[in-house]
């Protein structure tokens, strides 16, 4: 037990001296907790070796700490991309000090581990909901690119970028539509956002996001069949090679290596002839990870893996237990419910403590088609070598885009998001569920849980999906894009403005559906008026223009202004009461729903 010992320690002191006491305290506790265990199960002789283990956690914390101080950053010259997303690259600093670059065009973004030369203009960092993470990963500034240049890549990443594109045209002769770049290589460029949307909203985004089950599956492809001609050990050596190969092109994302080190500890307990236990296994990755990538710990890809892994490891076998029947075929679907089941609700929890959102439908998307995902990374892989494998691809292709759509055009369209209260009462509900298995499997009472399951299993989701039919729609909201508006109230949409930079703006998620209607509008020098309500935009105003009581009738003023500019509520009225208004004011971003409740489709600053 001395590795979950290191890991919950080196947490909680990262936890507190971020500032995060609550958090800090809890992992302190799981410490403790190990700490104790491994004392009462190996004794007094085992002390020296959670000692150890206390000792290995401060310092690893002390190694990392450097990340966390306060310290000023440049805001040009040269650094390394060590994290690309969508719309922005992480960059780290010669002095190991990182910083987002945001306003990134896909055509800019360089390769994982590129040196490039920048320049950028500062802005605070916004509170979002990711942005604890957000620290705790050692990102200290955010900043809008200015000038962006590669200036060269390692012999690796040229490798990893002419594969890459050897794959891009093979996946090209599927067309547009084909998922194979997202499930074989987690690559979602290509896939449109209204599509990505709704994978994102029906919680199977982890189906691309490469991780244990393309290992598992690019090892078995290989060891299985020379295993039936007796000859494992050749098996084990090409799907290792293999598996690390793969490893390699992807650039060692998080989850992914996670499984290529479960891999390698299990083949050479193997060959040690060697039991490992999965509790010690699992910590024991997680410091490997953690000293190989700094403060890798905290990304969001990271917690969502190991968390869920560690779910797994706890509440399968009770929850299979419960579901499990006399013959193959009811085993083989009471281990798909156990494993969904034990992996979406922890999901359901994680995903409401860092997005604060949460999706119950997640679970009946990921009963009905997780089994076929293994399906398709088979043909996937069957298909780079064998090219009539795209007839077993393109029925599932359709099946995965004809659920997306479905959800995108009725449940992302017609159901309400849950007031906070609610939506809180939904995720406490899925931890007293998992709290109870672990109780009943405590009390030796699963048999209790098994006879009732036929009545209690649908009343629960009953319960569970209460916050979805007490929500009320949304009555008033509007997003902005630079001089533009979509404005929603009483179930019609105003589309006011002409757009400008449309590059920059990310697709429009409506949270309702049915007809758009244009009214007529008055567009006059910054300001949009629509009957008393006005919109501002703070780079296009022309206060020199306007007449003594230009805002008078405006009963309400939304200002939209760059998030680098720390104009004040307070100034902005000033000036605006010269020209007769004396309404309420609202400072507001560009790119962002504002509304009298949740939506759906709520968007907060795009990263």
């Amino acid at each position: 037990m001395a590795w979950p010992v290191a890991f919950a320690l080196f947490v909680s002191l990262a936890l507190f001296s971020n500032g995060y006491a609550s958090a800090g305290a809890i992992s302190l506790l799981l410490a403790a907790a190990c700490f104790g265990y491994g004392v009462r199960q190996y004794g007094r002789p085992f002390l020296p070796v959670l000692l150890l283990g206390v000792l290995l956690a401060v310092l690893l914390f002390l190694l990392r700490y450097d990340y966390w101080k306060a310290k000023s950053i440049a805001t040009d010259g040269t650094a390394i991309a060590s994290h690309i997303s969508r719309r922005s690259v992480v960059l780290t600093l010669s002095n190991r000090l990182r910083l987002r670059l945001t306003g990134i065009r896909p055509e800019e973004r360089p390769l994982k581990g590129a040196m490039v030369e920048f320049s950028c203009r500062t802005y605070p960092q916004p509170e979002i909901a990711q942005s604890p993470w957000e620290r705790l990963s050692g990102i200290q500034l955010w900043c809008e690119k200015t000038q962006l240049r590669v200036v060269g890549y390692t012999p690796l990443a040229h490798w990893r970028q002419r594969v890459l594109q050897l794959l891009e045209q093979r996946f090209a002769t599927l067309g547009e539509t084909s998922l194979i770049a997202a499930f074989l290589l987690g690559d979602t460029d290509s896939m449109p956002p209204e599509t990505l949307a709704a994978f994102r909203d029906m919680g199977l985004m982890h189906l691309f996001a490469v991780s244990g089950l393309n290992v598992a599956l690019l090892f078995a492809l290989l060891y299985l069949p020379l295993r039936l001609v007796r000859l494992p050990f050749l098996g084990a050596i090409l799907g290792y090679t293999v598996t690390t190969a793969f490893l390699l092109l992807l650039d060692f994302p998080v989850p992914l290596f996670r499984a290529w080190l479960f891999l390698t500890i299990a083949g050479l307990a193997k060959l040690l002839d060697r039991r490992l236990s999965p509790w010690p296994l699992l910590f024991f990755t997680a410091l490997v990870v953690e000293t190989l990538i700094p403060l890798s710990t905290f990304s969001i890809s990271f917690i969502l893996s190991f968390t869920v892994t560690a779910a797994i490891l706890f509440f399968y076998e009770p929850l299979y237990f419960c579901f499990a029947g006399k013959n193959w075929l009811r085993n083989l679907v009471a281990g798909h419910v156990a494993l969904t089941l034990a992996a979406g609700l922890v999901a359901h929890i994680l995903s409401y403590a860092i997005f604060k959102t949460a999706q119950p439908l997640a679970l009946f998307y990921n009963l009905l088609l997780v089994p076929f995902s293994g399906l398709y990374l088979f043909c996937a892989v069957l298909f780079i070598f064998f090219e009539p494998a795209r007839f077993a691809l393109q029925p599932l292709d359709t099946l995965y885009l004809a659920f997306a759509g479905w959800h995108s055009q009725y449940p992302m369209g017609f159901l309400p998001v849950p007031e906070p209260g609610w939506l809180w009462f939904s995720v406490f509900w899925a931890a007293l569920a998992l709290v109870a298995v672990l109780y009943f499997q405590w009390r030796r009472r699963l048999w209790t849980l098994r006879r009732a399951l036929y009545w209690l299993l649908p009343l629960y989701f009953c319960i569970f999906l209460l916050p979805w039919f007490v929500a009320k729609p949304v009555r008033v909201a509007l997003y902005a894009v630079p001089n533009k508006i979509w404005f929603l109230e009483n179930g019609r949409f105003t589309i006011a403005g002409s757009e400008k930079f449309s590059t920059t703006a990310p697709t429009l998620c409506l949270p309702i559906t049915g007809a758009v209607h244009r009214t007529a509008t008055n567009e006059k020098d910054g300001i949009i008026f629509i009957d008393s309500h006005c919109f501002a935009f703070a780079a296009s105003l022309r206060p020199e223009k306007w007449p003594a009581n230009f805002l008078a009738h405006c009963a309400r003023l939304d200002l939209f202004q760059a998030k680098n500019k720390t104009t004040t509520a307070a100034e902005w009225q000033e000036l605006f009461a010269l020209f007769g208004f004396s309404g309420e004011l609202k400072v507001r971003r560009y790119f962002q729903w504002y509304s009298d409740r949740p939506l759906r489709c709520s968007k907060s600053e795009d990263l």
